[in-house]
């Protein structure tokens, strides 16, 4: 049901009912937080951080984006890890706050040199 809930978020996000939205995922993160599904819950959170940018709300964005982080660093899963940290950093600039800003793009570059020396290994 975590992921009708989720999917039903979207599709208010993108109608433009925030509230319902919002409503839909926090469902969502509450259903995969009783089973203790952590990736599950980075990806509820992200809805909910969506929700939280289209409304200009940054401050809940990024202490959302820090749980993220928290899963997603456990994980050590580049991918998502790259993405979250750009959304970080885009998040911080809407803010104002250059120099953090900064600092996670460069993380964003890291990783990708972290990638391209990983696969340099395998050749």
């Amino acid at each position: 049901m975590a992921i009708v809930y989720s999917h039903m978020a979207k599709v208010e996000e993108a109608m433009g009912d925030y509230k319902t939205a919002m409503e839909y995922g926090v469902e969502s993160l509450k259903l995969n937080t009783s089973i203790n599904d952590s990736i599950m819950m980075a990806s509820s959170l992200t809805n909910i951080i969506s929700i939280h940018n289209r409304l200009k709300q940054y401050d809940l964005a990024l202490e959302k984006q820090m749980i993220v982080l928290d899963i997603y660093t456990r994980y050590n899963n580049l991918k998502p890890l790259k993405k979250l940290y750009s959304n970080i950093g885009n998040t911080y600039g809407r803010m104002g706050v250059l120099d953090s800003a900064e600092y996670y793009f460069l993380k964003v570059e890291m990783l990708y040199d972290k990638e391209k020396e990983c696969f340099r290994l395998f050749i």
